[in-house]
């Protein structure tokens, strides 16, 4: 029985949202994950909307992403989000994308191409939101409030 080790690929980091990405098997690289996770906090109470136009747009940013790419146009998603967040507006979040490679990638050509769509991201649906505030870690009222 062989043992197939897990690789994480280097992207870009933010301040305010955190990014991750890697595949389970490194031989292989047949399948790799980007994972996008911070607390989310909607800035009126519109709630239920704001988080339904945020997931609508990352994933329309991955959509285009992955019509001209070295990826195929058909991938996986979950979602972690609080079922507390549509009345709270508040939540730490995760979205995690799987996406399949259309041809043998190396890790460099993995790593660039999702540095791409991890800038397209957050340029697109992260840095200017006027909907969702984004913070990188768990945050609490009580944080609000230290002197």
């Amino acid at each position: 029985m062989s043992y197939k080790k897990a690789i994480n690929f280097k992207v870009n980091q933010y301040p305010n949202i955190q990014f991750e990405a890697g595949s389970e098997d490194r031989n292989s690289l047949k399948g790799c994950y980007l994972v996008v996770k911070g607390c989310l906090e909607s800035l009126d109470e519109n709630h239920k909307t704001n988080i339904f136009r945020f997931k609508k747009g990352m994933n329309g940013v991955v959509s285009r992403f992955l019509n001209n790419n070295l990826f195929s146009t058909n991938y996986i998603q979950t979602e972690s989000i609080s079922d507390s967040f549509q009345m709270t507006g508040f939540s730490f979040s995760t979205f995690e994308f799987t996406f399949f490679p259309k041809t043998k990638l190396s890790v460099s050509e993995i790593t660039k191409s999702l540095n791409l769509l991890v800038d397209d991201i957050y340029n697109e649906q992260i840095k200017e939101n006027k909907a969702l505030k984004f913070h990188k870690n768990l945050k609490t009222k009580k944080d609000e409030y230290r002197p």
